[in-house]
């Protein structure tokens, strides 16, 4: 009977393993630079390709959006930033 009782106990724990593996994935962290002004994320065409694909703002993803409102000599602090964050 101690036999079975231990395979039972493997088999339970080998099936709960895959989804106790899924809950322990990283969320993901997307900067957007952009060289016009930050748009609300709705807006931008990658994030609806990215919510097709299964990842979700707020579940499994966040991102970082940055505008440099047209002016060039603000990208390089702008990306710094992101980098930082």
């Amino acid at each position: 009977m101690r036999r079975r009782e231990f395979i039972k106990i493997i088999s339970g724990s080998a099936l709960a393993w895959p989804p106790a593996a899924r809950a322990q994935q990283r969320s993901v962290r997307i900067g957007i630079l952009l060289l016009g002004r930050a748009v609300p994320t709705e807006q931008l065409a990658i994030t609806s390709e990215l919510a097709r694909l299964g990842y979700d703002e707020g579940r499994n993803m966040t991102y970082e959006i940055r505008g440099a409102d047209g002016e060039l000599d603000r990208l390089p602090m702008l990306t710094r930033e992101l980098v930082a964050t």
